[in-house]
């Protein structure tokens, strides 16, 4: 049985819009002075992912999460002042009211009146802020790693963080923090924080290179 022609080009032209909606696509989104980079993908209800840090971007996330691109239209930014969203912006134009303007704009650039909101780690911070702030414009939450919600869980972290770094660790990543070096956002000092940060997080020593050679290069790539 010979299959029809037209199946044949539906078959082609929905295998090339497949493909298409599986293509990045950059935009530029302007908020207050600042231009947040963005990067979409994929077909379906507007997700829009929210990278953890607060000193990263969205490019950690990648390529793990495109894989939902069958499911959502993933809607990735890098927040104000990190990657490719750093140009021109100061230290103290970045606080949170500025981080949910920002996350606000990126929605309605995306024409979104319900978005689903994907935090991880510190964008579980945003995330839950702005859901309490404008409930009626967030359809679903997702939250992984979530930073504590309360006081309580706060101090019940940071004890169990102390206890997993260890007592030298901890004293030379606050060295790190309080040093010239580190205020002023140096690169170097920047992951040398991080190596200290993210070591205890892993079983084998390999994930951990991995992970600590990439943040290295994609901060000293940013810059300060």
């Amino acid at each position: 049985m010979r299959t029809p022609f037209l199946a044949i080009l539906i078959l082609l032209f929905s295998s090339v819009a497949s493909a298409a909606d599986r293509a990045p696509r950059v935009a530029g989104v302007m908020v207050d002075g600042a231009s947040l980079h963005t990067r979409s993908l994929g077909t379906g209800p507007i997700a829009i992912v929210l990278h953890g840090g607060p000193d990263f971007d969205h490019r950690y996330l990648l390529p793990a999460f495109d894989e939902f691109g069958d499911l959502f239209e993933l809607v990735y930014y890098d927040q104000r002042g990190r990657g490719r969203s750093a140009n021109g912006v100061r230290a103290e134009d970045v606080t949170l009211a500025s981080e949910l303007r920002d996350l606000d704009a990126v929605r309605r650039h995306y024409g979104s009146d319900q978005a689903i909101l994907i935090g991880h780690s510190w964008g579980t911070v945003l995330a839950l802020e702005y859901a309490l702030r404008h409930p009626t414009h967030v359809s679903r939450l997702i939250l992984m790693n979530p930073a504590p919600a309360s006081a309580a869980d706060l101090e019940l972290l940071r004890s169990h963080y102390a206890k997993k770094l260890g007592a030298e660790a901890l004293e030379q990543q606050r060295a790190i923090l309080k040093s010239a070096p580190y205020v002023a956002g140096d690169p170097e000092a920047v992951a040398a924080r991080y190596r200290i940060h993210f070591r205890p997080a892993f079983a084998r020593e390999d994930s951990y290179r991995l992970l600590t050679a990439a943040m290295e290069s994609e901060f000293r790539r940013q810059g300060k």
